[in-house]
């Protein structure tokens, strides 16, 4: 019998995530954390607990977080992933001071397919030079956009 996180949660004072094994010894009570949808019990043989393990975790990926933008004109919703948030971290957290880090925000930025993750890059990231990378970016994007469907309205224009 395997017990696996269906949720994050704390046994023995130990932290688990999303898709973890927790160790038997450390639930007093799986059958009861299993009815809260705390874990989910599977025995060696059970092929259905592990579908629906691995279709949690695909949904836990997935996740989309809303961000609101506050503009002097009007507010502005975004939609990011937890993987998209991080690389708006990292690129936060690395100076504009050495030609190195510059690259590697360049890098970044130019690895970036989602327009909302530019969006937010462009609306919280007060320095030029991360500004123009992320313009550009989406530029890029959105060249890429017409170039796929040629006949459509990209832009929103009518």
């Amino acid at each position: 019998m395997e017990l696996i996180a269906q949720k994050p949660c704390s046994f023995g004072g130990r932290k688990f995530f999303v898709g973890e094994i927790i160790p038997e010894e450390m639930v007093l009570d799986p059958k009861a954390q299993e009815k809260m949808g705390v874990l989910v019990i599977a025995s060696a043989d059970s092929a259905e607990s592990v579908n629906e393990l691995h279709e949690i975790v695909t949904q836990v990926a997935n996740v989309k977080f809303e961000i609101k933008i506050h503009t002097k004109e009007d507010d502005l919703s975004v939609q990011v992933t937890n993987d998209e948030l991080s690389v708006f971290t990292d690129i936060l957290q690395i100076g504009t001071g050495k030609v190195e880090d510059k690259q590697k925000i360049s890098e970044m930025i130019h690895e970036v397919e989602s327009e909302d993750l530019l969006i937010l890059i462009d609306a919280l990231d007060g320095r030029k030079y991360v500004k123009e990378l992320a313009l550009e970016r989406a530029q890029q994007l959105t060249e890429k956009l017409k170039e796929k469907a040629p006949f459509e309205d990209v832009d929103g224009d009518e």
